[in-house]
């Protein structure tokens, strides 16, 4: 058996100008994404995001408008501890889902 091999090709494709850290992230995203407990987690945490915008919005709208009846609603309340419950607290917030989500996607 010959110590050198012949068979050995160079690569001739073209070299694209990504960063690794973009290729990377797709790649593993890719892969979480095939996790269902991953898909269930990132639904929760946009719903709840979607939710608050839509407090934010029936919050800034004039009371003539068609949802103004809602802004007398105490659960749509927006202020400040409203806000720091939405940014802020471990277990009613974002902080728990995002918590579950690492440990979805992290490394197997």
């Amino acid at each position: 058996m010959p110590i050198h091999d012949f068979s050995y090709r160079h690569w001739q494709g073209e070299r694209t100008h990504e960063p690794p850290a973009l290729v990377l992230g797709g790649a593993q995203m890719r892969v979480a994404l095939h996790h269902r407990a991953v898909k269930v987690l990132l639904l929760l945490s946009s719903l709840y995001v979607i939710a608050y915008l839509g407090i934010l919005y029936i919050e800034t709208m004039p009371r003539e408008g068609p949802l103004g009846f809602l802004r007398d609603q105490p659960l749509l309340r927006l202020d400040a501890k409203s806000m720091r419950t939405f940014l802020a607290s471990p277990w009613g917030g974002l902080r728990l889902l995002h918590f579950l989500l690492c440990l979805a996607a992290g490394a197997r």
